[in-house]
């Protein structure tokens, strides 16, 4: 940690992009679902920031007693699921609904974790493994994190923040690392730990120094993965998943220089957006409270942080969610450790 803020305070710029909106108490509801239903402030808000379009439905989501834990929002381009308290879980302004196609009761363990019941089993949609029972804790029961800005990140906004001028006060700040994990879909045997560093291996190699692997592993990420799962065991911890990765590049069948390293249970947001933004390195993230998995490792290259009325009030990683798609968004809330290659 100590090398890292040492680099902060040379920071002079920051890649970041800022969109601006008008503040709005509902968003835009499609004529054929409702022109009544009102909205928390924060969702409206979110849906037309990242133009989202319409509304087109609304789904209560479940927990495993058959209570409403959460609803997810359908829109016309995207996305969005939120809290009995109002606060949004996890968003995608250009994913559709994971519960598009289900047409039972839906249920929700938590961010990623969507589950439909088939012949009285519940069942997770991504990987269509059997699980007994999930219990989804909103953002009011782990509240360990602040939306203030920590030591990463104001040192890193310290520099620009003042030239930026949010409109009424309300606007988003999005930093990326420039590229996009690659679309892999292996994770249904509980490896999200494997799968995650082979995202990450070979984001490397695309994006930052082609040397990092062979064409062995790079036009055949699945050989790269059956690797990693030799080293990097199922449902793994956060000290085994980056002794694997070390394991990996030390026997050099991965090209690199880098040591990985654990940030520990902490809010890891700001060193997130530190490696994005001063070295357009993504990390790999964990995600609290997975049902099946326990918890879930994905690949995180962007931040976003979000002001209402000039107020810093919500942080969200853009991940890959380890099933084969992009551009989710999950609320900083719902981090637990962050591995990271230094």
């Amino acid at each position: 940690m100590t090398k890292f803020k040492r680099a902060i305070s040379l920071l002079t710029a920051t890649a970041i992009s800022l969109s601006f909106c008008l503040s709005v108490s509902a968003a835009e509801i499609s004529d054929t679902f409702s022109e009544q239903k009102v909205y928390p402030e924060k969702v409206t808000n979110i849906i037309e920031l990242e133009n989202m379009g319409d509304i087109t439905s609304e789904t209560p989501l479940l927990n495993s007693d058959g209570e409403t834990v959460a609803y997810c929002l359908e829109c016309t381009s995207g996305y969005m699921i939120y809290d009995m308290n109002g606060d949004i879980v996890e968003y995608s302004p250009t994913n559709e609904s994971p519960y598009a196609n289900i047409d039972s009761d839906a249920y929700y363990g938590g961010p990623l974790s969507y589950i439909a019941e088939e012949n009285g089993n519940f069942i997770d949609i991504n990987t269509n493994i059997e699980v007994d029972r999930f219990d989804f804790e909103t953002s009011e029961k782990i509240n360990d994190y602040t939306t203030d800005l920590n030591d990463y990140e104001v040192s890193a906004f310290s520099m620009s923040i003042s030239t930026l001028a949010l409109s009424n006060g309300n606007g988003t700040i999005e930093t990326l690392a420039g590229g996009f994990p690659r679309l892999l879909n292996y994770n249904t045997s509980k490896y999200c730990g494997a799968l995650a560093a082979t995202q990450l291996f070979i984001y490397i190699d695309d994006y930052i120094n082609s040397n990092a692997l062979t064409s062995y592993y790079t036009n055949n990420p699945i050989n790269l993965y059956n690797y990693l799962t030799q080293l990097i065991p199922y449902n793994t911890s956060g000290t085994n998943l980056y002794q694997g990765m070390n394991k990996a590049m030390n026997s050099g069948i991965v090209n690199l220089n880098y040591t990985a390293v654990g940030a520990g249970y902490q809010d890891v947001w700001g060193l997130a957006y530190y490696l994005i933004n001063t070295q357009k390195m993504p990390s790999i993230l964990l995600i609290h409270n997975h049902p099946d998995l326990g918890n879930h490792w994905v690949v995180t290259y962007g931040v976003i942080a979000c002001y209402y009325n000039n107020k810093l009030v919500d942080k969200f990683f853009i991940v890959n969610n380890g099933y084969g798609k992009n551009s989710v968004r999950i609320n900083v809330q719902y981090q637990y450790n962050l591995i990271y290659l230094s």
